[in-house]
């Protein structure tokens, strides 16, 4: 969970760790109390919270957290006492305000992390001192442990397939993005577009789409800076600059357009895809840039090189909209 000091998130996690009991909850900002030579951190607790972590802090244990994450068993090396082995029943979270507080190894199929980004709500001047000190009060009322417990109980969750159901966010993305190239991941989501259209339709431009002679070739209905289809069919290729485009497009939505790795020029960007070694054919005709490319080539090489290789149902991205809620500030005293 990523958001701003002060969004409430040890607040709400203090909630849960009062229903399991504090001795088996803890929370810690040194990574060393969970993955250093001697650590207990993880001794008997069910719920483990790394709290403000930041890469420079877990980049060392990158291995041990993802072994931890997976592992049914685990063996703790206390201090002065023999090495024991455990059962590992324990969730993890990791709190941040940092833009990567952890790798994300999506070259090797991750499927351990979610990722949210906190709302910035309750950091309004309304939601003062006061506020806070009523919330934490109420939140370690025993009435209120009770309830939350009772309400918790009576979720249903048999049944609910938590791997391929994992949702994918646009925070996590965002921290995809700060180990794959950007360009990679907009080719990859134009492609899946592609992949998964209707009739070839982009799912993202709604631009049509068809294979001649083994090459995709985009089927144009637009005037707005695309060529039109008889051209488009003469030439059978992409038009360089409908594809920076659609890059920048992507580019604003997800958050790439203010980093430093995002080409600012076309002329950039198509040196950029030149260094990436793609499958992809550049050609210059009347003085105007032309890519040609087979959609299923692009993307096995993608695979290959390890930038992309998720399954099909990571691609549906859910929106994180900011959804105000209904105002509980009633039930209880400021």
């Amino acid at each position: 969970m990523k958001g701003k000091q002060g969004t409430g998130k040890n607040v709400w996690l203090n909630a849960v760790g009062n229903i399991l009991g504090l001795q088996h909850y803890i929370s810690s900002s040194n990574p060393k109390d969970f993955f250093g030579d001697y650590a207990e951190g993880f001794y008997h607790k069910l719920l483990v919270n790394m709290n403000e972590c930041e890469g420079k802090d877990t980049f060392d244990f990158e291995g041990r957290i993802k072994s931890f994450i997976t592992e049914d068993k685990i063996t703790l090396n206390r201090k002065f006492v023999q090495p024991i082995t455990i059962m590992n029943l324990a969730r993890l979270i990791i709190f941040t305000n940092k833009p990567n507080p952890i790798p994300i190894d999506i070259r090797s199929k991750d499927r351990r992390y979610v990722v949210y980004d906190t709302t910035d709500k309750y950091l309004s001047p309304k939601y003062g001192t006061n506020f806070w000190k009523a919330l934490v009060s109420h939140f370690n009322k025993p009435e209120f442990i009770s309830c939350l417990y009772d309400y918790l109980n009576d979720m249903d969750i048999d049944g609910y397939d938590w791997r391929t159901k994992r949702p994918i966010t646009k925070a996590y993305l965002q921290m995809c993005k700060l180990y794959v190239p950007a360009e990679i991941l907009f080719l990859e989501s134009k492609l899946v577009g592609l992949i998964n259209s209707d009739a070839g339709r982009d799912a993202v431009t709604g631009q049509l789409w068809e294979e001649q002679d083994g090459v995709d070739v985009e089927v144009v209905e637009e005037e707005d800076g695309y060529l039109n289809n008889e051209e488009t069919l003469n030439t059978n290729g992409i038009l360089g600059s409908v594809l920076y485009k659609e890059y920048v497009a992507y580019c604003r939505e997800w958050g790439f357009f203010k980093e430093a790795s995002y080409q600012k020029t076309l002329t950039a960007f198509y040196s950029k895809l030149a260094d990436f070694e793609l499958p992809i054919i550049q050609r210059k005709e009347h003085n105007t840039i032309y890519y040609y490319f087979s959609m299923k080539e692009v993307m096995d090489f993608m695979k290959a090189k390890k930038w992309i290789d998720r399954s099909d149902e990571d691609y549906n991205v859910e929106t994180e909209a900011q959804i105000e809620g209904e105002d509980f500030t009633d039930y209880f005293t400021i």
